[in-house]
């Protein structure tokens, strides 16, 4: 009995570690643009005065479709 409990909970930390590895991941993908985005506006005052939007667009014209993946 002890020994398929075992395996229950192996499996059971196993999906946790897998299921959080997946969930880091996509929150990285996700809020890492944005804080890429945050830095450059903060880092040029003349990109902040024109806002996100125009940020995200001067970066895509500078550097590609993975742009504000930068420095990742």
């Amino acid at each position: 009995m002890s020994v398929n409990g075992n395996h229950n909970k192996l499996k059971h930390f196993s999906f946790s570690v897998i299921a959080g590895s997946i969930t880091g991941a996509v929150e990285c993908l996700i809020t890492y643009p944005l804080e890429y985005l945050k830095t450059v506006m903060q880092l040029y005052p003349e990109l902040n005065k024109k806002g996100l939007h125009y940020t995200f667009k001067d970066t895509y014209r500078k550097f590609g479709t993975f742009g504000v993946y930068r420095g990742m």
